[in-house]
């Protein structure tokens, strides 16, 4: 869901015989970017501009070189989106089911 894929890149070695050897470097961490715009679309605005704007801040720390505040961040952001997806998903079923569980009474 983190969009790293403009940071990977590929170490080319060449060794004394003339063989050149590609390794392939890892991304770096997740930023749970596509998690937190669809909290933002779909389920709750408020934590879903919060998961956007941590996600943003662990690309930007990453950029820079700052891999555990990246990962920290990235890691909020999807606990701030699961939060949102879990508050919006208890209110509506508090409201489809609370006139169930508590009626009105005819006075």
């Amino acid at each position: 869901m983190g969009s790293w894929s403009s940071l990977d890149f590929e170490v080319v070695t060449t060794q004394p015989d003339g063989t050149n050897l590609s390794q392939h470097t890892p991304h770096g961490p997740r930023s749970y970017m596509g998690l937190a715009v669809v909290v933002l679309v779909c389920f709750n605005i408020p934590f879903g501009i919060v998961a956007v704007i941590l996600s943003v801040k662990s690309n930007h720390d990453y950029q820079k070189g700052n891999c555990q505040g990246a990962k920290r961040k990235g890691k909020a952001s999807m606990a701030v989106s699961v939060l949102g997806i879990l508050s919006t998903m208890t209110a509506i079923l508090l409201v489809i089911f609370w006139p169930a569980i508590y009626p009105q009474s005819k006075s």
